[in-house]
């Protein structure tokens, strides 16, 4: 699966996934908003530093038309343990978190 194009304005700050480096992705089933069937999530990195989540769930497993996709802005300290749990690696781990630009 490959990451919808899209771009998000949230907290008045722009991401893009067209314009953002993809570090990790995979089917995710952690944190506290877990669903069973059909989750995936795109870990990107921001030309300016910022990290963010794209995920797509497909309510029952499959269902392609009924598909949710949300961005979610995260902390580089939530983006870290995200990336070692998504099974895809984009970029190695000191790439993907070399000294970012503030």
């Amino acid at each position: 699966m490959r990451p919808l194009r899209m771009t998000a304005l949230i907290g008045g700050k722009r991401y893009a996934t067209d314009t953002s480096t993809l570090l990790a992705s995979g089917e995710y089933q952690g944190g506290p908003d877990w669903a069973p069937q059909g989750k995936y999530t795109f870990l990107f990195c921001t030309n300016d530093g910022r990290f963010f989540a794209q995920h797509r769930m497909a309510p029952n497993g499959s269902n392609v038309h009924n598909e949710r996709y949300w961005v979610e802005p995260l902390s580089e300290i939530e983006a870290i343990p995200l990336y070692w749990e998504l099974p895809e690696k984009a970029k190695e781990f000191e790439e993907a978190f070399a000294a970012q630009p503030k």
